[in-house]
C-alpha cells in the first residue's frame, strides 16, 4: 500500500385499510435486501487517555454517550446489557413508519380506524375513541410526543394487520441497521420477557432517525399535542428547560425503570445519550444532563474533509491517463478530545499497484485519522472519474514498468 503522511489542522397505495399479509412479507423482504440502510460503526476513543477525566457517576443502570455524526462512543456503562426499553421502543415504531412513508406504503393523510384492541391498550394514551377514525399524522405525533400506547397499536394494526406482524417488521429493520442485541414484541414497549434492547442499540437507532428522517425528527421536539379536547405535554421536560436538547423520547415501566433517549447539539457536535433504568424521573434527568455536559466539555466533532474533496493524486498504470485524482464521497468527520486538532495524523493508504480500468464507485484505499496512535476515523476513498484501460504502446510500456517493480500483472 502507498502511504501518504501528513498532519491536518482541522477545518473547523391509498392506505385506507390494513396491508395484506402478502404485502407485509414483501416489505420484510425489501427491508432485508435494501442497500439504503447501514449500521453506524462505533469506535470509541480510549478512556485510558490520561488527558481526559473520568465520566460522571450516574444512577442509571446503563448508559451511553455517542457522537451522532461519527458513531464514536465517548463513554458507556453496561451499554451492551439487554434491558427492558419501555417506551423507547417507540423510536423503532416511529422508524418503521417513517420508512413506510418514504416508500409510499403510508401517507400522513391516511385515515386509520381505531379498533377496540387499540382503544383499550393500557398505559399512556392519546385518549382515542373506540371505532373512530383519525389520520396517521395525528397518531404518529401522539406516539412521539405523548407516548400514546393506543396510537402505537392503532398504527401497527393499520400498517401490518396486527401488532405481532408489525413487530416482525420492527425486528427486520433492527437487524438491518445493526441492532444486534434487540428484539421487539410490541409497538408500545410494555413489558415482556422477550422484549429487550440495549443502550448502544438505542443510541444507534436514535442516530438513524436523526440522519435518515430530518423531515420528521422535529416532532420529537414539539412541546405538546391536543386531541379530543385534551392537551398533553411532551413527557421529556428537558426539552423546555435546556434549549440545546431537541429530542428524542422518554420511557417508564415497572421493569424498565425510568429511561430516556436524548440528543443535543453544540456547533458541529451532536450527541446522543441513552440512560436506562434510572430510579426516578429526577435522577434520569440529572444523569442525562451530567452526561451531556461531560460529552460537550471534553469532546468535539472535527471536520476533516467536506464531501467530494480531491485529497490526493497518484500514479495509474495501463490507463488512458497516467495519474488519477482521489476523493472522499462522504463528509469526513472525526470525534476528538478538545484541544487535539494539531496532533491529528492523517494517513492515506492506496491500493498498489493501481491499474486501469477504475470505477469511481469502487474504493481504492482508506483515509485514516489518528491521535497519539488511536484511530479516530477511517474513510474509504475513490477515483474522481471512471478511467478506461489503454492499449497499444502505452499498455506495453506500463506493463514493463510494473515488471520492473516486481509486479507481474
Amino acid at each position: 500500500m502507498n502511504k501518504h503522511n501528513g498532519t491536518l489542522a482541522c477545518i473547523r397505495p391509498n392506505n385506507q385499510t390494513s396491508l395484506s399479509m402478502f404485502t407485509v412479507w414483501m416489505i420484510v423482504l425489501a427491508v432485508l435486501s435494501s442497500p439504503i440502510i447501514s449500521a453506524t460503526p462505533l469506535s470509541g476513543f480510549a478512556q485510558k487517555n490520561l488527558l481526559l477525566p473520568p465520566p460522571p457517576t450516574v444512577n442509571a443502570e446503563a448508559y451511553i454517550i455517542i457522537d451522532a455524526k461519527t458513531g464514536s462512543i465517548l463513554s458507556e456503562k453496561n451499554a451492551q446489557k439487554r434491558m427492558a426499553p419501555a417506551s423507547l421502543t417507540k423510536l423503532m415504531t416511529s422508524y418503521v413508519v417513517f420508512h413506510a412513508l418514504k416508500q409510499g406504503h403510508l401517507h400522513l393523510s391516511d385515515d386509520i380506524h381505531i379498533s377496540t384492541n387499540a382503544w383499550k391498550t393500557e398505559g399512556s394514551r392519546l385518549f382515542l375513541n373506540e371505532n373512530s377514525t383519525i389520520n396517521l399524522q395525528t397518531l404518529l405525533k401522539g406516539v412521539i410526543i405523548t407516548s400514546g400506547n393506543d396510537a402505537s397499536v392503532a398504527i401497527s394494526e393499520h400498517f401490518a394487520g396486527s401488532e405481532d406482524n408489525f413487530a416482525l417488521i420492527m425486528n427486520r429493520y433492527a437487524e438491518k441497521i445493526g441492532l444486534s442485541s434487540s428484539h421487539f414484541i410490541t409497538a408500545t414497549g410494555l413489558d415482556h420477557e422477550q422484549h429487550y434492547s440495549t443502550a448502544q442499540d438505542l443510541a444507534t437507532l436514535s442516530s438513524h432517525i436523526i440522519h435518515d428522517f430530518p423531515e420528521y425528527f422535529h416532532w420529537f421536539h414539539e412541546q405538546s399535542i391536543t386531541h379530543n379536547g385534551i392537551t398533553q405535554k411532551n413527557r421529556n421536560t428537558l426539552l423546555s428547560t435546556h434549549p440545546e436538547i431537541d429530542g428524542l423520547k422518554t420511557g417508564h415501566t415497572n421493569k424498565a425503570g425510568y429511561c430516556l433517549a436524548t440528543t443535543a447539539q453544540q456547533n458541529n457536535t451532536r450527541l446522543v445519550v441513552i440512560t436506562l433504568n434510572s430510579p426516578s424521573k429526577k435522577s434520569r434527568d440529572n444523569d442525562t444532563i451530567a452526561l451531556l455536559n461531560y460529552g460537550f466539555r471534553f469532546y468535539e466533532t472535527a471536520l476533516l474533509y467536506p464531501k467530494d474533496t480531491i485529497i490526493s493524486n497518484t500514479q495509474l498504470y495501463r490507463g488512458v491517463i497516467s495519474n488519477i485524482d482521489i476523493k472522499n464521497k462522504e463528509t469526513c468527520w472525526a470525534t476528538i478530545p478538545k484541544g487535539t486538532h494539531n496532533s491529528m495524523q492523517i494517513d492515506l493508504d492506496i491500493q498498489e499497484p493501481l491499474t486501469a480500468p477504475q470505477s469511481q464507485d469502487v474504493s481504492i484505499g482508506t483515509l485514516t485519522a489518528s491521535i497519539e496512535g488511536h484511530t479516530v476515523g477511517e474513510y474509504p476513498v475513490y477515483p474522481n472519474d471512471d478511467i478506461q484501460e489503454t492499449s497499444g504502446i502505452k499498455y506495453m510500456i506500463d506493463t514493463l514498468k510494473l515488471w520492473g517493480q516486481g509486479w507481474f500483472l
